[in-house]
């Protein structure tokens, strides 16, 4: 519809962005380590509403703990939620899918064996911060 042609970026905006975000992306991999870029984007990604940002506010407003103290379970929800902070929030009913594609992934990459996935899959979590709205 018109409102939304309107609002979209031109394509020629659209790949001069994309250039700019991969030239900053390259120079940031020349100047951090993998762990470094890793710590730095657990440490401002969205974790859920409401708004939850970074692993460590998550792990202490979902689950009162610091995330140094996380369970396997604890930490496959929170990183499964990254992909989309709202449908997967861990309050709601769709986090418990994501939890398990983190797990097998962890399986696969040789992270963990099947055994500790299947007891992380089955553990009860239990939320430090209930929903306050719907």
């Amino acid at each position: 519809d018109l409102s939304t042609n309107k609002n979209r970026e031109p394509t020629a905006h659209t790949y001069a962005r994309k250039a700019r975000e991969l030239q900053f992306a390259m120079n940031y991999e020349r100047h951090h380590t993998k762990d470094e870029i890793l710590l730095t984007y657990f440490n401002t990604v969205a974790f859920g509403s409401p708004n939850i940002y970074g692993i460590e506010t998550a792990a202490q407003y979902f689950f009162n703990r610091h995330a140094s103290n996380l369970t396997l379970a604890q930490s496959a929800a929170l990183v499964g939620t990254v992909q989309n902070p709202v449908m997967f929030d861990v309050h709601g009913d769709k986090w418990k899918n994501r939890q398990k594609v983190v797990l097998d992934r962890m399986v696969s990459e040789g992270h963990v064996s099947r055994q500790q996935a299947d007891k992380a899959y089955r553990e009860k979590l239990t939320f430090g911060h209930k929903r306050t709205s719907g």
